[in-house]
């Protein structure tokens, strides 16, 4: 075996063991903690268990600029696209904003 893979080799058992180490001191950290809760009389079923239903999804951003060239689509959040760069972005909203006439107060 070449010296590179004897390195390799030894680097993946040290990941091994270190993810195995950490996994053991969550463990017990997580014990210590739950042995403090008890006794300070806190009730463990209200603490969440740390487990999750899946990733938590963002809710998705309504369009605020529409490229009628292309039916493209833009929030307004982030990066300027190309097609409105240098243009005013008023032309393109989707939902005109009502401005106050000049003579009403």
């Amino acid at each position: 075996m070449s010296k590179y893979k004897e390195i390799l080799s030894r680097i993946d058992m040290l990941f091994t063991e270190l993810d195995a180490a950490r996994r053991q001191e969550a463990a017990l950290l997580a014990e210590q903690v739950r042995q403090a809760l008890l006794v300070s009389g806190v009730d463990l079923n209200l603490i969440p268990d740390g487990q999750t239903n899946g990733s938590t999804k963002r809710a998705k951003i309504k369009p605020k600029y529409w490229n009628p060239e292309t039916g493209t689509t833009w929030s307004g959040r982030g990066r300027t696209p190309l097609w409105l760069q240098g243009k005013n972005p008023r032309d393109y909203l989707i939902e005109p904003i009502d401005e106050p006439s000049e003579g009403s107060d």
